[in-house]
């Protein structure tokens, strides 16, 4: 994880410096929801931007296992609900179709459906993360507080002669 945030800082945050530059970051590529807004993005950005978008949807590829990875081992470890747990794997797997629609989409805008199909996988991606994500901060306080308030023995227990 730790790795892969090194590289997000040396060729993804540039990248989306790129973008802003056009007035628009990758999210607002991925919550376009119409084929206007996603075209009105592109050619805001220009050839460069556009260039730049790619790029980082193709980085994206390698950030997905490795937070589906972690976020899921931290929600394993905490104990969390299954739920939470089957949330993670597919999120990571809306996100590579989202993906493949931004890409096929900066290729070929022509497609009607593919924006808002991108926009629909992003949001349901990033709804899921935020369950996972509530569901481990839970999972955690819940952990905590079972540390610092052991169960109590009860009166019966505590003046029997042990063993």
């Amino acid at each position: 994880m730790v790795a892969t945030y090194a590289v997000y800082a040396v060729w993804l945050g540039p990248l989306e410096t790129i973008l802003r530059a056009g007035g628009h970051g990758i999210l607002d590529l991925e919550f376009a929801w119409t084929s206007a807004r996603f075209e009105g993005i592109t050619t805001a950005w220009g050839s460069a931007g556009v260039r730049a978008a790619q790029e980082q949807i193709w980085w994206d590829f390698l950030w997905i296992p490795s937070y589906v990875v972690t976020i899921w081992a931290s929600l394993k470890l905490a104990g969390a609900a299954r739920l939470a747990l089957m949330a993670v794997p597919v999120a990571g797997a809306c996100d590579v179709v989202e993906n493949i629609a931004l890409l096929r989409g900066l290729h070929d805008s022509t497609s009607v459906l593919i924006v808002p199909v991108a926009s629909l996988i992003a949001t349901i991606k990033f709804a899921l993360l935020a369950f996972a994500l509530v569901v481990l901060i839970w999972a955690i306080i819940s952990r905590l507080r079972r540390r610092s308030h052991p169960a109590k023995v009860s009166s019966r227990d505590a003046g029997s002669p042990s063993g």
